[in-house]
């Protein structure tokens, strides 16, 4: 579904009562559905996360964090990397990713083909 669907489900939702909303995210436009999502429910509306590991890697689910921090929206954000190594998961609860401003923790990533790459 495209972000602009989505938010006018969300909006639905919140008129008949409902206070959150849980995604199947996808890390190429879950910014722009958040945020069309805030904009059409307001603040108190919240969304649940979910990409299925689709962010792939730390660093990813660590920008696409950042980025969706200052709406204020999210209520969790679940399964946002591979379960390969369930390090990753700690590190990211804790704010500590490879290049961010909270310290460099992680290894840097595998090489990933270009046709994964978000």
């Amino acid at each position: 579904m495209e972000p602009r669907e989505t938010a006018a489900q969300a909006e639905v939702g919140a008129c008949l009562g409902f206070t959150n909303h849980k995604l199947k995210a996808r890390s190429w436009d879950i910014v722009q559905t958040v945020r069309l999502m805030k904009e059409a429910t307001g603040p108190e509306y919240t969304v649940g996360v979910d990409p299925n590991t689709e962010f792939r890697l730390p660093p990813i689910a660590a920008r696409l964090a950042a980025q969706l921090e200052p709406f204020g929206t999210v209520a969790n954000f679940e399964d946002p990397v591979l379960k390969d190594n369930l390090d990753w998961y700690r590190l990211l609860r804790e704010g500590r990713w490879a290049g961010g401003e909270r310290g460099g923790v992680f290894p840097p990533p595998p090489e990933i083909p270009e046709s994964v790459t978000p």
